[in-house]
């Protein structure tokens, strides 16, 4: 299975830190979500993407997590642009 991409690093001891975090918040999901699973197996950054301390993560289902990275992503992206044709005049009416 391949790396999945991430727009920082994670620090050399991201295990132990991970590992806190799920046992901190007794792997339940922090963001209990539509979907929510419960069963925290993930841990999410609530804040910029290089703060790994402690109290800015927190443990999320997997599902909660694809929601939220989904959600970050298509903001990121910025609106989609319209796929709707231009509306065209009446034939019958005369400009």
């Amino acid at each position: 299975m391949a790396a999945p991409w991430r727009s920082t690093p994670l620090p050399p001891d991201w295990k132990r830190r991970r590992l806190a975090v799920l046992e901190r918040d007794g792997h339940t999901c922090q963001i209990a979500g539509p979907r929510c699973t419960g069963r925290a197996t993930e841990v999410d950054h609530t804040g910029a993407a290089d703060d790994h301390r402690l109290e800015a993560l927190r443990a999320v289902c997997s599902a909660c997590h694809a929601s939220r990275t989904g959600r970050q992503g298509a903001a990121a992206r910025g609106p989609r642009p319209s796929r709707r044709r231009p509306p065209e005049p009446h034939p019958g009416i005369l400009a």
